[in-house]
């Protein structure tokens, strides 16, 4: 479960303030709001790569930000999962290595986990590109193999950013299938930032942002 408790927060110019939401096991949730809104802020504070300047984010009732620098890594790397809007793979690798690196971070090993994220890849439309340069796939197709990757150890909590911003309409469709599935597969609290109508359909939750603030009515609703 994530639970929000009373964020602010600052960011290149974007503020957040005052923000307080719940979200349970296996709920998928979308953050909304126009550009300028303070969702990457957010966004950036929930999944512990910016400290918030007030407020508490608590994965599973453990606080994301007052850890030992241990803690922060296994916060990371095992208990979220990031999908970003534009990844950057490392250099080098192919399509299945790229997917299965987070779960070669936790000691597996390479063929193993290769095997793991196969089938992943492969419900996302990714079976030709298996043995491709990761850096040589489309936006669209890189940010499919980053899902596998953020999903390959069955994080408590994902966060995504647009996953569905740069697909057309049918694979929009199959990725948000294959989101709905693993997070009741894997009991994953999901929230995804969009601007996508599509998300807001298959949420639990939608959260929406203006000038960097939750109303309060809304807020009510959530914490009801």
């Amino acid at each position: 479960m994530l639970q929000v408790l009373d964020v602010s927060a600052h960011n290149r110019g974007f503020r957040v303030e005052g923000i307080s939401f719940e979200l349970g096991a296996g709920e998928i949730g979308a953050l909304m709001g126009r550009s300028g809104s303070g969702k990457t802020t957010l966004m950036k504070v929930l999944a512990g790569v910016k400290a918030p300047d007030h407020g508490r984010v608590l994965v599973a009732g453990n606080d994301a930000h007052r850890r030992s620098r241990r803690g922060v890594q296994q916060y990371l790397l095992r208990e979220t999962g990031i999908v970003h809007q534009h990844p950057r793979p490392f250099p080098g690798l192919t399509t299945i290595q790229y997917a299965a690196t987070r779960l070669m971070s936790c000691r597996m090993k390479p063929d193993a986990a290769m095997r793991q994220v196969e089938p992943l890849l492969e419900r996302l439309g990714l079976r030709r590109e298996l043995h491709k340069p990761a850096g040589s796939l489309s936006g669209g197709e890189l940010q499919r193999v980053d899902l596998v990757l953020a999903m390959s150890t069955a994080p408590l909590v994902l966060f995504a950013d647009e996953p569905t911003g740069s697909l057309d309409s049918a694979t929009g469709e199959t990725v948000l299938s294959f989101i709905q599935e693993l997070a009741c597969e894997k009991n994953t609290s999901v929230l995804i930032a969009t601007h996508d109508p599509a998300v807001e359909a298959i949420s639990d939750k939608v959260f929406r942002l203006t000038d960097g603030r939750l109303g309060s009515q809304e807020q009510q609703e959530l914490l009801g």
